[in-house]
């Protein structure tokens, strides 16, 4: 259980990435005619409508994460911007990179746990 508290957020945040990176590509070729910088950002809000409840989950899954992992500094780094991207893509979807940029700081600590905990498991095996 505790590794799946640590790992899920990853996973979650990943997927969530990957995502919106999806969505972002079909607006801007499905879109090539009219290709600016206002109707791409109305366009963005239109698919955020459909969808307005996968930020909160994640908001919801960082948190639950971040109180689960109070022992693990890299994992709270990664829920704390977790946390903040989501916010900033829930509330202010027009300003989804900035909420990007957070969840890829959070992908980078939780990375950063991940790879700790699997050289305490390799310097543990070693010592035998």
């Amino acid at each position: 259980m505790k590794n799946f508290t640590k790992d899920f957020p990853f996973i979650f945040n990943v997927v969530y990435i990957f995502a919106v990176f999806v969505e972002v590509l079909i607006l801007l070729f499905g879109n090539r005619s009219q290709l600016n910088y206002a109707h791409f950002i109305e366009s963005y809000k239109e698919v955020g409508n459909t969808v307005f409840f996968l930020p909160w989950l994640g908001l919801i899954v960082n948190i639950v994460s971040y109180l689960f992992n109070l022992d693990d500094g890299w994992v709270l780094g990664g829920c704390l911007a977790g946390i903040a991207g989501f916010l900033v893509l829930a509330i202010l979807p027009e300003f989804f990179y900035v909420g990007l940029v957070f969840l890829w700081i959070g992908i980078f600590l939780f990375y950063r746990s991940l790879t700790k905990r699997r050289q305490k498991i390799v310097n543990h095996a070693n010592t035998r």
